[in-house]
């Protein structure tokens, strides 16, 4: 099974100037994400584990993304970049790679069908993946001979005595041709050092070595070497690979689709309904292992983080399960822990705490009342105050809710994150219903466990929650007294370190639907993009509600654009359940309010949806109004 990869990405992408006048071509964004990285995702996906980039111009953007994808990738410079040629490149990685391997170009974007091709073949171990005649310009064409082995490539096809097929830029390479490859560079880099690997596979080829090449007719792809290439990448390639994509993860049949507007579960697309239809699996096996490993990172990376300096803890569970975690593990012995409450959920955290026995500062500022750091600080110095006088556990954790969907205010995490720092507390911070639907910079926020879940921004099925966690943060709490027997976080994470799984048994399916609704995050383009998609959705129900005359909780000012909290009309004939069962039954799910006695029900645009999804349901609850005679708000 090939488990390693090199992507050649050290030339200089001369014939796009303006595009990589401050970037490499592999960082070339198309649908969201460095077509580099994408081919990165790709390649893990395929069961890949280790990567090597060759890189040179401005080889420090390929480091960056190395150490957010620790320790998967290795970056191997070319010095000489500028005067050489691919196989220059290769030849540095070499001495590093002992196994049969993978071997792509970086400015290439192309059907990941093209690898699972490559590495399922059982009979050939070196192959180059062609195509059919795609007339792209600056094609390298192939002649074949006997059996498909290669005979000649070349950019001239009168050079040919018949053009066979399109040369891709993915190649399957043994250990042996690698060898015959880095001899035969040895002896004509001082006449040719701009040769490129093609022309050395063509040179073994020709003396004698096996080259197979494996041509898929229809294959889509393209190589971006200038702005006619880049165009028809992101115009007519990408968008096919797409629906291409989407084909081979059709989904199941007859399921209907409901708009759940309730704060989580969210709706989620077909592809991750069909990714818990998986092959029985034990979640002891490596398989299973690398892929909660790839889920751990991936979270980390969607949280803007560096694997580095993060982790990801996973449990089987809903949020709460990753809130009492972070609760009861990081709170230091005979300490206390300050929460900011404004609805719901912090109040939760509160309970969680006295749960434990352990001692609670509550800086209350009632349900949606927004956050006054000054007086957070005021709070929290005499509490420290008080304790060095009665002896009472000083403050070891400051807890805050990021968006409170009590009411759907979101609450502002970096002044609070630097009141934390400014006493020393450990910093938990409750992003169940906002991770992965807004940007989120951890780092700089100084958050040391962040908490979410599965069902939530990430668009995944419920039961598995997590914990990203500060490594120097979960350091600290190693020696800690162990609170709860299965939510032990440290236990748990060091248990993922020495064995690569979890202590107790992981929702199984839930993980194969959650590495596909991660998938599925990064292709749409990451927080930035869902949430301005949350935006637009936001923007067409806040306007659709005032326009039917209901009245709103927040100002538009203080609202997440995730949920809104809505007053319920005044008018006698008005009755929540009938308004519920009505929109039901025509695929719409509402969720009441959770501030007290004030009538209220909440909307979440959160999940597989979008403005259309939101315009019929405005439609929807305006026929409930009309039939049922509501006036009065």
């Amino acid at each position: 099974m090939i488990k390693t990869a090199v992507i050649l990405a050290a030339g200089l992408g001369s014939r796009l100037k303006e595009v990589t006048a401050s970037m490499p071509k592999g960082f070339i964004s198309i649908g969201g994400l460095p077509i580099v990285e994408v081919s990165l995702r790709a390649l893990i996906d395929s069961g890949i584990e280790k990567i090597f980039i060759g890189t040179g111009y401005q080889a420090a953007h390929y480091e960056r993304l190395a150490q957010r994808y620790h320790p998967a990738i290795t970056c191997v410079e070319n010095p000489d970049f500028a005067k050489t040629g691919s196989m220059a490149t290769l030849y540095n990685i070499a001495p590093s790679i002992g196994v049969d391997f993978l071997l792509l170009e970086s400015d290439l974007v192309y059907d990941p069908a093209g690898l699972d091709a490559l590495i399922s073949d059982e009979k050939h171990s070196g192959i180059i993946l062609a195509s059919g005649m795609t007339g792209s310009g600056d094609e390298v064409f192939i002649e074949t001979g006997d059996s498909g082995r290669l005979v000649k490539l070349s950019k001239n096809a009168g050079e040919l005595a018949r053009s066979d097929a399109e040369l891709v830029g993915i190649c399957r390479i043994s250990r042996g041709a690698l060898d015959e490859m880095c001899r035969y560079y040895e002896k004509e880099r001082e006449k040719r050092p701009g040769i490129d690997y093609e022309s050395v596979l063509a040179g073994i080829a020709s003396a004698g070595s096996d080259i197979f090449v494996k041509k898929i007719e229809d294959f889509s792809w393209c190589e971006i070497d200038d702005d006619g290439h880049l165009h028809r990448a992101a115009g007519v390639i990408f968008p096919k690979i797409r629906e291409k994509i989407r084909a081979r993860s059709k989904s199941i049949s007859n399921i209907s689709r409901n708009i759940l507007l309730n704060p989580g579960p969210a709706t989620t697309t077909d592809t991750v309904k069909k990714a818990m239809v998986a092959p029985d699996i034990c979640p002891r096996e490596d398989e299973f292992k690398r892929l909660m490993a790839r889920i751990r990172r991936d979270l980390v990376l969607a949280a803007g983080a560096d694997c580095r300096n993060y982790t990801a803890v996973l449990f089987a569970g809903s949020g709460t399960a990753a809130m009492d975690s972070a609760i009861n593990s990081a709170v230091a012995p005979g300490g206390s822990i300050a929460v900011i409450v404004n609805g719901a959920y912090g109040e939760r955290m509160c309970e969680i705490a006295r749960a434990y026995g352990i001692g609670c500062l509550k800086i209350d500022f009632g349900p949606g009342g927004k956050i006054v750091p000054a007086r957070v600080k005021e709070q929290i110095a005499r509490y420290n105050e008080e304790s060095l006088k009665t002896g009472r556990g000083a403050l070891s954790c400051l807890a805050v809710i990021h968006h409170e969907t009590t009411t759907g205010i979101l609450n502002p995490i970096e002044a609070i994150g630097s009141i934390a720092k400014e006493y020393g507390l450990t910093y938990i911070v409750d992003a169940i219903s906002s991770y992965a639907g807004m940007p989120i910079d951890i780092e700089k926020t100084g958050i040391d466990f962040m908490l979410s879940t599965s069902n939530k921004c990430i668009q995944g099925m419920a039961g598995a929650a997590f914990v990203i966690c500060a490594r120097p943060a979960l350091e600290k709490i190693k020696d800690y007294p162990k609170r709860s027997y299965y939510l032990d976080l440290y236990g748990q994470y060091k248990y993922f370190e020495e064995k690569g799984e979890t202590r107790f048994t992981p929702p199984v399916q839930v993980l194969y639907a959650l590495k596909q609704a991660m998938e599925e995050y990064f292709t749409e383009g990451g927080a930035a993009a869902r949430y301005a998609r949350y935006s637009q959705s936001w923007r067409v129900l806040r306007a659709g509600l005032v326009r039917l005359g209901f009245r709103l909780f927040h100002e538009e000012t203080d609202e997440s654009r995730i949920l809104l909290t809505v007053y319920e009309p005044s008018d006698p004939r008005y009755d929540f359940d009938n308004m519920h069962d009505f929109l039901y039954e025509r695929g719409f799910t509402i969720y009441p309010g959770k501030i007290g006695k004030t009538k209220t029900f909440r909307l979440a645009n959160m999940g597989a949806i979008d403005k259309d999804d939101i315009a019929d349901f405005i439609l929807v609850l305006g026929e409930y109004l009309k039939k049922s005679g509501i006036e009065k708000f």
